[in-house]
């Protein structure tokens, strides 16, 4: 499998933007264009995790343990048997999510087969905090975004029953660039039960319309710089120790 990951050996002195290649970022585009927000509802979100979709779920464990020194957790099975994920904590309230494949084949599951489908990991999405989901939806129908509420649960390995609810946002331009939101209600969040000892130090996204999306970050109360790009992107930088990561991805929500 391609390693996914830049570690600090190239990504050395600050230039992890400089080192990207493909992203011409330009930092100035990162100002949230002001008039937005002034009639919507007030939110504050928070990022709660980020998605590296992988057909191989235990690879990618393997290669994150090789490069930070720390293994996700693995966090069992969701309910329709389609997926399954490893977790690693990136702090109080935020952690990565290694999803892939899970052990039956369901042929409904759109997000199995494009996992499946995928030549190497990538971050595809991005979840946000929110325990006002109501909200969410009002604000992103006021965005013009339709909205799906979706209930979930994933049975740990423990054998115990895992249950949030979320509310999807959808956006054709900027796909899973804009997050979808959950609630974990009264279960412990997954950052404080999954394995520790890395950080997120870092996350930026970047696409070729950057100045709408950041209008959309603004009124979810969601802090992501955004960046002029020559193609939409996610990038989070991790640190473990004294050991550095980069991961990017497409965030094409796992969509064709």
């Amino acid at each position: 499998m391609r390693n996914l990951f830049l570690t600090q050996s190239t990504v050395s002195g600050g230039g992890i933007v400089k080192r990207l290649g493909t992203v011409f970022a330009l930092a100035a585009a990162n100002s949230f264009v002001a008039e937005a927000a002034a009639e919507l509802p007030m939110t504050v979100s928070t990022i709660d995790h980020v998605i590296l979709a992988t057909p191989d779920v235990e690879a990618v464990s393997d290669q994150l343990f090789s490069a930070l020194g720390v293994r996700p957790t693995f966090g069992g099975v969701h309910s329709d048997g389609g997926s399954q994920n490893s977790l690693l904590s990136l702090g109080d309230v935020t952690y990565l999510e290694v999803l892939g494949p899970g052990p039956v084949v369901v042929e409904s599951s759109r997000d199995q087969a494009a996992a499946r489908a995928l030549k190497w990991p990538d971050i595809a999405m991005l979840s946000a905090g929110n325990t006002d989901l109501a909200t969410v939806s009002e604000i992103a129908s006021e965005l013009g975004l339709p909205t799906t509420p979706l209930p979930g649960s994933r049975k740990k390995p423990d054998g115990t029953m895992l249950e949030w609810d979320m509310m999807m946002v959808r956006s054709e331009k900027y796909k899973g660039l804009v997050p979808f939101f959950i609630d974990w209600k009264d279960a412990p969040h997954p950052s404080t039960t999954s394995a520790q000892g890395a950080l997120m130090t870092d996350i930026f996204v970047t696409h070729p319309e950057p100045d709408e999306l950041a209008k959309i970050y603004d009124a979810f109360g969601l802090s992501i710089p955004v960046l002029f790009g020559n193609a939409p992107g996610i990038f989070v930088t991790i640190k473990a120790g004294d050991k550095t990561i980069m991961l990017s991805g497409s965030g094409n929500a796992l969509e064709d």
